[in-house]
C-alpha cells in the first residue's frame, strides 16, 4: 500500500512499519518514540492500522495530554483512505493544502487524500524537495530525519465482504508516553472487525473514535490493548453518494471536474464546530455562512440574500490563507506570530497563536502578529528592528506599520516581514473589496 517513504534528512524521527508510519520532532521523549514505534509495528498487518493507531491516541489525549507541546504524526490506512493525526506544531501537506491542529485542543485527526504523496514535517517548514530516485527510501524501522515523504500504491479494491481476523501478535513493551511509568500494549484476543460505512465528512472532519480501550497512556497498571489484525481484510465498497444542490462542491474527494476549489468544512446554524469562534453572517440558499455584504456563496456561487432574515451566528470558516514568496501557504484558521523564533514567545506557548518561522535578515525573533478578528485578519508589528509594511492593491508605494497598531488587511495585500513578503488571499470578498482588489 505504500511505494516508498523517502527520509527528509535532518534531526527528528522517522518511523515506519508496513503502511503505517510516523514522525516525531526532537524534543519527543525516549518513552514517545518507543510507543509509537511499537504501536505502529503491532498495526503494520492491518487494513486500518492507520485509523485504529490514530483513534488509540486521540482517546488517549482526550484523557491527558503527557507531551502537549511536542510535535508528532501518524499516517496509515483505512477504509476511507488514509488516517492521519496530527499533534502540536506539526503539518502534513497533500498536494493541495496544509493540515495543522490548531492551539486548543492541539491535535487533529483527518482523513488525507494523497495528491499524489503526503508530506509531514514541524510547522512552518519548507515542502522538501520530492525525489522519486532518493536513496533515503525507508522499508521499516526507525531513522533520524526532520519529515517524511510517504508516495502510496493504488488502493486494492475488494473482492468480497467483510472478513474476520483472528491471529493474535505477540505482546510488546513501547514504554511510558510520560517518562515516568510504564505502559504495555498487547494484542487482543481473535477479535471479528466490522468496517463502518463512510459518512460524510470535511477535510478536516474528526473521526468517530473506535478504540479498543480508553486506558491512559502510561498510567500503570492498566493495560492498554490495540486489536492487531495478522490479516488484511478485505474493504468494502464505497456506497452511493447522494448528489448535493446544484453547484456544491463534494468536499470529501475534490475532482478536477469541480467549479472551484473545495474550501474546508465549516459550521451553520445547525452545525457547530466544537472550540472554534462564532461570527454573525449570512445564509445562502444552500444554508453556507458567508461573510456579511458577499452577494455570492464563497462555497457554491449561489445568491446570498443581504437581509436581516437571513442573518445568523454560526461557526466562523477559515479566512483564506497566506501564501509565502516562497510557495508555502498558511491557512487562516488561527492567529499566527511571525517571526525567525515564535515558538519561544508567549503568545504561542500559551496557545493563543501557532508559530510562523521565517527565515531571513533582520527577522525578529518575535516580529509580528497575524490576528483573526471577526471577519477580518489583522496584521500588528511587535515593534520589530526591521519594522513590518504593507503594500495594498492599487497603491503605489509600500507602507510601514506603527508598532502595537493593528491594520485589518485587503484581499491580496502584500506584508513584508524585514525581507520576506506573504500574500493574503480570501474568498470572502464584499463588493467594495473587489473594487479595491482591481485597483479601480
Amino acid at each position: 500500500m505504500i511505494e516508498r517513504v523517502e527520509v527528509v534528512t535532518g534531526p527528528g524521527t522517522v518511523i515506519r512499519y508496513g503502511a503505517v508510519v510516523g514522525w516525531a520532532a526532537p524534543s519527543a521523549s525516549p518513552a514517545l518514540i518507543s510507543f509509537l514505534a511499537q504501536s505502529a509495528r503491532n498495526l503494520s498487518g492491518s487494513a486500518r492500522g492507520g485509523r485504529q493507531m490514530a483513534d488509540h491516541i486521540a482517546g488517549v489525549l482526550r484523557e491527558r495530554d503527557p507531551e502537549p507541546h511536542v510535535a508528532f504524526a501518524v499516517v496509515g490506512p483505512d477504509s476511507l483512505g488514509w488516517a492521519s493525526l496530527l499533534h502540536g506544531p506539526v503539518q502534513a501537506w497533500d498536494g493541495q493544502r496544509w493540515l495543522a491542529p490548531s492551539p486548543s485542543p492541539g491535535w487533529l485527526q483527518a482523513i488525507i487524500t494523497p495528491q499524489p504523496s503526503v508530506m509531514v514535517n514541524a510547522a512552518g517548514s519548507p515542502l522538501p524537495v520530492v525525489t522519486p530516485d532518493s536513496m533515503w527510501d525507508l522499508e521499516a524501522g526507525v531513522v533520524p530525519g526532520s519529515g517524511l515523504v510517504l508516495f502510496p500504491s493504488p488502493m486494492r479494491k475488494p473482492d468480497s465482504g467483510l472478513g474476520t481476523v483472528s491471529v493474535p501478535s505477540a505482546s510488546v513493551e513501547p514504554g511510558s508516553f510520560d517518562g515516568e511509568e510504564t505502559a504495555t500494549l498487547e494484542s487482543s484476543p481473535p477479535t471479528e472487525v466490522l468496517e463502518a460505512p463512510e459518512a460524510e465528512m470535511s477535510s478536516e472532519a474528526a473521526l468517530d473514535p473506535t478504540l479498543s480501550s480508553n486506558a491512559a497512556l502510561g498510567e500503570a497498571p492498566e493495560t492498554l490493548v490495540l486489536e492487531t489484525p495478522a490479516e488484511i481484510p478485505p474493504e468494502p465498497a464505497e456506497p452511493p453518494r447522494t448528489p448535493g444542490p446544484p453547484g456544491s462542491i463534494d468536499l470529501r474527494r475534490p475532482s478536477a471536474t469541480d467549479p472551484r476549489p473545495p474550501l474546508p468544512g465549516v459550521g451553520g446554524p445547525d452545525r457547530s464546530v466544537p472550540g472554534a469562534p462564532v461570527v454573525g453572517g449570512l445564509l445562502c440558499e444552500h444554508q453556507h455562512l458567508n461573510r456579511p455584504g458577499m452577494r455570492t456563496c464563497a462555497r457554491c456561487g449561489a445568491p446570498v440574500r443581504n437581509d436581516a432574515t437571513y442573518t445568523v451566528s454560526g461557526t466562523r470558516p477559515p479566512l483564506g490563507c497566506l501564501v509565502g514568496d516562497d510557495g508555502i501557504i498558511w491557512r487562516l484558521d488561527s492567529s499566527y506570530l511571525a517571526g525567525s523564533n515564535p515558538g519561544g514567545d508567549p503568545t504561542v506557548r500559551g496557545g493563543l497563536a501557532r508559530p510562523l518561522a521565517l527565515e531571513g535578515t533582520e527577522m525578529a525573533a518575535a516580529h509580528a502578529e497575524i490576528r483573526l478578528a471577526g471577519w477580518d485578519v489583522e496584521v500588528l508589528d511587535r515593534s520589530s528592528p526591521a519594522g513590518t509594511f504593507i503594500f495594498e492593491p492599487g497603491s503605489r508605494d509600500w507602507m510601514r506599520l506603527r508598532p502595537y497598531e493593528p491594520r485589518a488587511l485587503r484581499p491580496g495585500t502584500h506584508v513584508a516581514f524585514a525581507q520576506r513578503v506573504l500574500t493574503f488571499i480570501t474568498p470572502w470578498i464584499v463588493p467594495s473589496d473587489t473594487t479595491a482588489a482591481t485597483g479601480s
